[in-house]
């Protein structure tokens, strides 16, 4: 069996699935379910953590922001961000910052194979392809496994 593919996960992902934000949570979920369940290695970075809580707290409180940062924590994977990423943001062309510093560090993960937002038109500059969780969900369907060897 070859390992899974590998995917930059955004935070308007994760506060899609979160907050149950219509009509983008269903793909979104989705993806997490398949990151749970093995079929794709999730990353991202401890900024997009941090992101998320800041704006799940507000909506619904320090102690659930945490337990649901928790259960995200246990399957996606969180890559490291230091100072060549950040020198490597500030010297990009990418207007947002931000997204600057995600695809900085984005690309240091070997075999990534996209970043999946709904914010394509700042990854435009990115070097690796980004896609919505809708239209990578519709290029990667479920191959259901008849169960013969």
């Amino acid at each position: 069996m070859s390992a899974p593919e590998i995917i930059w996960i955004d935070s308007d992902v994760l506060l899609d699935h979160l907050l149950r934000r219509d009509p983008w949570d269903e793909a979104a979920t989705e993806l997490l379910v398949r990151g749970a369940a093995g079929q794709i290695d999730l990353r991202t970075s401890a900024l997009v953590f941090a992101n998320v809580h800041y704006i799940v707290r507000k909506l619904v409180g320090n102690p659930a922001a945490l337990r649901d940062i928790r259960r995200l924590a246990v399957f996606i994977g969180i890559a490291e961000m230091g100072q060549a990423e950040v020198n490597r943001a500030l010297d990009s062309e990418m207007p947002d910052f931000e997204d600057a510093l995600q695809i900085a560090t984005a690309i240091r993960v070997p075999t990534l194979s996209a970043v999946l937002t709904r914010n394509l038109g700042d990854y435009a500059l990115a070097g690796i392809p980004a896609m919505t969780p809708r239209d990578w969900l519709a290029s990667h369907p479920v191959v259901e496994s008849s169960g013969e060897s």
